[in-house]
């Protein structure tokens, strides 16, 4: 497995035959223009013309970067978690993409001895999304809004973890019933710094 840092949560993850970018975000000014890389990010052509996947962990703009998805081929599948409400797929269908939603903790085969795995960051449990986001009466409703995921992909017997930006508060109860002592993590991806504008 080889692994290239591109900036902030977007990085390209190759299998023995695959290519996963996770949550593409390479032009400035996300946030209503107010969100900028630093150092300047140097965008090459050629380093994005061969992705097979597409991860998208959840639709803040900074990981769905409208701008960004526009560089990208529409053929290349997008994948993310099956959310209970369609928000973050319908903005991506928008786009021209093929969406594909994984069902929290199902095993999606990429090739023979290569998948990606998605999980909920809540776990779906509406009461962690309330304790987070103070959103109690839509998840009342609607269930959980999830409002993000991670993934786990594996690649014959190594086993990497993108936690992208979960916050562990919000992820530690999910990460323990699914991951911990479940699976031994070859290469771990977290967050290392809070976000904030240029």
């Amino acid at each position: 497995m080889k692994i290239t840092n591109i900036a902030s949560s977007t990085v390209i993850i190759e299998t023995s035959t695959k290519k996963i970018i996770c949550d593409p975000w390479l032009f400035d000014g996300e946030y209503y223009g107010s969100w900028y890389h630093y150092p300047k990010l140097e965008i090459k052509a050629e380093s994005f013309k061969d992705i097979d996947y597409i991860y998208i962990s959840h639709i803040h703009p900074d990981h769905l970067s409208k701008k960004s998805l526009k560089y990208f081929d529409r053929n290349i599948p997008v994948l993310i978690n099956s959310y209970s409400t369609k928000f973050l797929k319908r903005n991506i269908e928008l786009l021209g993409f093929n969406v594909i939603e994984l069902e929290d903790n199902n095993e999606f085969k990429i090739a023979k001895n290569e998948s990606i795995t998605i999980f909920s960051a809540d776990n779906c449990n509406p009461e962690l999304c309330y304790k987070f986001f103070g959103c109690g009466k839509v998840e009342n409703v609607l269930g959980s809004t999830q409002i993000d995921s991670y993934c786990l992909i594996k690649d014959n017997g190594s086993t990497l973890l993108n936690l992208n930006d979960c916050p562990f508060d919000l992820a530690q109860n999910s990460l323990k019933e699914n991951i911990i002592n479940k699976y031994k993590i070859d290469f771990l991806l977290v967050g290392y710094a809070g976000a904030g504008p240029y």
